[in-house]
């Protein structure tokens, strides 16, 4: 398994379970995972605030590709019938379902998503061992290269809102400047939360995806210190760019104040693309040196395979 995301025993467990239920609903052959990703849902209301009262509840995401008997023709209302039902309460699948004879000629075919599948997916239930197979799940970064999806939008967006905020200052609306540039900011703190954790992150206020962008990365420290009040000014006008009216900044924010933020959203795209080319060639890196562990490993089985024949012939000799 070249990208693996090792679960803990509670996970393992309960994903042994479902993979045991969905395999006995749909009468399938073998059942591979291909994408995991872990998502957290939120219970709260606006009347309790305090922090004890927010529940949060992880949810583990497995995307199945379900190879079925050849001469099976019912499995596709198998398979529909289990589509939204709650197989588990902490877990929720995806499914997609091919006969063997596809899934092989496919694969022989050289076909980019059955090839990723055998290649890099989990093996979760083979009917012929009548075994749990977990070995270890596609880690979910890097699970058919949504992250570079949601990078590569992400990203756009922010390069965009970026131009639109430069063409407006150019026309002195400074309301209108500072909302793209708010934007901007937001698009590549979402960028980056994928590029770092898998996660698909939803917009929320620039201050709280900054805070996200902590745990992580120090882009904030380089883009807005905050180490003096001009500096703090600064990030809080944008803030401010989402619930305040356009049309009220005109002649409330300096110029060289605009062009300020406008050159700091620049150095903040620069620093989000240096640390995209930076992740991604560790990455890659880390592929390249878990392929070579794996080939030393299968070098050493063979040679010790070679060597328990050889010891065997030699002991067939003997005793002829």
């Amino acid at each position: 398994m070249q990208n693996a995301l090792n679960l803990s025993p509670a996970q393992q467990e309960e994903l042994a379970a479902a993979i045991n239920k969905i395999a006995a609903a749909t009468n399938a052959d073998r059942i591979h995972c291909y994408g995991y990703r872990s998502t957290q849902k939120t219970a709260w209301s606006p009347f309790n605030t305090e922090p004890s009262d927010i529940t949060h509840h992880v949810i583990d995401c497995y995307d199945l590709l379900l190879v079925m008997d050849d001469n099976d023709t019912g499995f596709e209302n198998r398979i529909a019938d289990i589509v939204g039902k709650t197989i588990s309460p902490n877990t929720s699948f995806t499914y997609r379902a091919f006969t063997r004879f596809a899934f092989n000629n496919l694969l022989r075919d050289g076909h980019p998503f059955i090839y990723k599948v055998d290649a890099k997916g989990a093996t979760l239930h083979d009917s012929e061992r009548h075994a749990f197979l977990y070995k270890g799940l596609p880690c979910a970064p890097l699970s058919l290269n949504t992250t570079n999806l949601h990078w590569t939008q992400n990203i756009n967006m922010a390069r965009q809102a970026q131009r639109m905020a430069q063409r407006a200052l150019l026309r002195n609306e400074r309301g209108m400047t500072l909302r793209h540039l708010e934007a901007a900011a937001s698009h590549a703190c979402m960028a980056l939360v994928t590029l770092y954790t898998g996660h698909r992150q939803r917009t929320q206020m620039l201050g709280q995806l900054l805070k996200y962008c902590d745990n992580f990365c120090g882009i904030r420290a380089r883009v807005f210190p905050g180490n003096t009040p001009e500096e703090t000014q600064l990030l809080h006008l944008l803030e401010l760019a989402v619930v305040k009216d356009g049309k009220a900044y005109k002649e409330d924010i300096p110029v060289h104040t605009v062009e300020t933020l406008v050159k700091r959203i620049q150095k903040m795209l620069a620093l989000a693309d240096w640390l995209y080319k930076v992740k991604t060639a560790a990455g890659i890196e880390k592929d390249m040196a878990l392929v070579e562990s794996r080939r030393r490993a299968e070098e050493k089985l063979r040679e010790r395979d070679q060597a328990m024949k050889e010891s065997l012939r030699y002991m067939s000799a003997g005793m002829g």
